[in-house]
């Protein structure tokens, strides 16, 4: 069993804050319940504590979920591997789940992996750099505007 480590510190815990507020904005919080932290996930792999997950709204008391619709990471340097690897691993092999997000911390950046219409997951994420777009939830009916997303976090250096 795996145990990750929180890192709420600056921009990590900005950019987890606005994408709470986001989903808090756009879902039917009647039907979809927005857990951050401290709320863990149990895939066939173990349990792990994302930093946001959506999952249908339940009378449970319990603090953990198998059946998130949508989970998000946000990276760190120390858990970039695990979030690219054993995290992508055991939240796909959840049924559930319709898309993983990987947010980067320092820059406007999404990797975005969304469950397909034949129930597939894609080999490798579509990447969003920059702050144009939005991130569609599957399983939500609803888009992330990814400048909201990175409200507060400065572009990436440009080399001249």
């Amino acid at each position: 069993m795996s145990c990750d480590i929180i890192d709420a510190s600056g921009p990590h815990g900005r950019v987890a804050k606005n994408i709470v507020l986001e989903l808090g904005r756009w879902l039917d919080q009647d039907r979809f319940d927005i857990n951050f932290a401290n709320f863990a996930v149990r895939t066939p792999s173990g349990v792990r504590s994302p930093d946001v997950v959506v999952d249908a709204m339940s009378p449970r008391r319990d603090l953990s979920t198998s059946t998130p619709v949508v989970i998000a990471e946000v990276l760190t340097p120390s858990t970039a591997g695990k979030d690219f690897a054993e995290k992508l691993e055991g939240y796909t092999a959840v049924d559930t789940l319709q898309t993983y997000l990987i947010w980067s911390r320092y820059e406007p950046r999404a990797w975005v992996w969304a469950r397909g219409a034949d129930r597939s997951w894609p080999k490798h994420p579509f990447e969003l750099p920059g702050r144009n777009g939005t991130v569609a939830l599957g399983g939500l009916g609803v888009e992330l505007p990814i400048a909201a997303i990175f409200r507060g976090i400065p572009d990436a250096p440009t080399i001249e």
